[in-house]
């Protein structure tokens, strides 16, 4: 019986470290799912004009440091400048769910 008591209590423990696991999964996924949708936005109102809406952008995969770079070393995207680092990172966040598109080969 004693055996069977701390079995349940081992299992009780073990669930109970796996639901908050669980919870704090979810809370990081809603919050991640905020900032993509933030920088799907910032990117149709200060990247799509001249890289495609967000959904045919010409630039998936992008990350924070590129963004920076093109911003600070390519001239025309110096007007840029003034987005923060958390508006930078939302956008990369965003464009990291955009796949590579396949390379097309004509033959």
């Amino acid at each position: 019986m004693d055996r069977l008591y701390i079995l349940i209590i081992i299992i009780s423990c073990g669930l109970a470290i796996s639901a908050s696991s669980f919870a704090d999964d979810t809370k990081h996924i809603s919050s991640q799912s905020e900032q993509i949708k933030k920088g799907i936005s910032l990117y149709e109102e200060f990247c799509a004009n001249c890289h495609k809406s967000f959904a045919k952008t010409t630039k998936p995969q992008r990350s924070l440091s590129r963004l920076r770079s093109a911003i600070e070393y390519i001239p025309t995207k110096n007007f840029l400048d003034f987005l923060s680092d958390e508006q930078l990172e939302a956008i990369a966040l965003a464009l990291r769910t955009v796949p590579l598109k396949q390379a097309s080969h004509k033959r």
